[in-house]
């Protein structure tokens, strides 16, 4: 009796492992027609050299990493603008009551930070700002005294440190003269263009590099 129900243990086993063959193989052929479809389908991006030219700024692209940073100096000023992969909004339209208006989602949407630091210190502003459809919006402004660690924290700012005031309380005189200020660091319409676009280029080419790596190891 001892053998007989050990044997029938063992039939499962030898069944999941054939059906295991048969589902890894199904997956590695699905994530194979998705790459390739990623691959015909994505267009490398001819404007970066045309902006990078223009602007002065310098990119930093480090493979396998979401993070990219644009930099640069303007006057004893080093700037930095720090940005992320980002996936394309969605089409996907949300129910809406009978009688309620419907609001216009905007094309493009992209966080991003701005560092301005006097050269030789450390003291200097972060300009929080998101960007709709290449026009820049700013949160807050952080000013400290040791930005090249508040900048690199992934929350962009530290638990304890101020952020400022929320930019739309400010006086709009005061408002304009901040903008107008961040104009002369060199981030204007293009620099939000740029980064609308490159987060999506970024995204789609970490995308097929996770569908590379994905199918290579069901493969095995």
């Amino acid at each position: 009796m001892i053998v007989r129900n050990l044997r029938n243990l063992i039939q499962p086993l030898n069944y999941t492992r054939a059906f295991s063959s048969v589902v890894s193989k199904r997956l590695a052929k699905s994530l194979e027609k998705e790459l390739r479809y990623e691959e015909e389908d994505y267009k490398i991006d001819e404007s970066v050299g045309p902006f990078l030219q223009e602007s002065g700024f310098d990119l930093e692209d480090k493979e396998g990493v979401s993070r990219m940073k644009l930099f640069k100096e303007v006057e004893g000023h080093e700037v930095e603008v720090t940005f992320s992969a980002r996936s394309p909004m969605g089409e996907e339209e949300e129910e809406k009551e009978e009688g309620e208006e419907e609001e216009e989602m905007p094309n493009n949407y992209c966080e991003f930070q701005v560092t301005i630091k006097k050269k030789g210190t450390n003291k200097g502003l972060i300009y929080e700002c998101n960007s709709i459809d290449s026009e820049i919006q700013v949160s807050n402004i952080v000013y400290s005294e040791e930005v090249d660690s508040l900048s690199k924290n992934s929350d962009f700012f530290a638990k304890n440190e101020y952020r400022g005031p929320d930019f739309s309380t400010l006086d709009e005189k005061l408002q304009n003269a901040l903008m107008d200020y961040l104009k002369e660091m060199g981030i204007d319409d293009d620099v939000a263009i740029f980064v609308e676009s490159y987060s999506l280029d970024k995204e789609q080419r970490l995308y097929m590099e996770w569908l590379r790596k994905m199918k290579d190891f069901i493969s095995i």
